[in-house]
């Protein structure tokens, strides 16, 4: 099998996923009051991509900003 290296380049983008639990409904706009359970960070945008490409045993190199 021919070996492959891929280069990723785009947007690192952070994604931040906030786990909560709904209270109440604001009574001064139908917005939901909840309280955070619970935090957790994961790569996104191009580094999500470079990653899922190395989890497949693959090298790759990743430019970004």
């Amino acid at each position: 099998m021919e070996k492959r290296d891929f280069i990723v380049v785009g947007d690192l983008i952070l994604d931040k996923y906030l786990f909560t639990e709904l209270k109440r409904i604001s009574p001064e706009a139908p917005v939901p009051v909840c309280d955070v359970l619970s935090e957790t960070e994961r790569l996104g945008g191009a580094a999500n991509v470079a990653i899922n490409i190395k989890n497949a045993a693959i090298t790759v190199s990743l430019i970004g900003a």
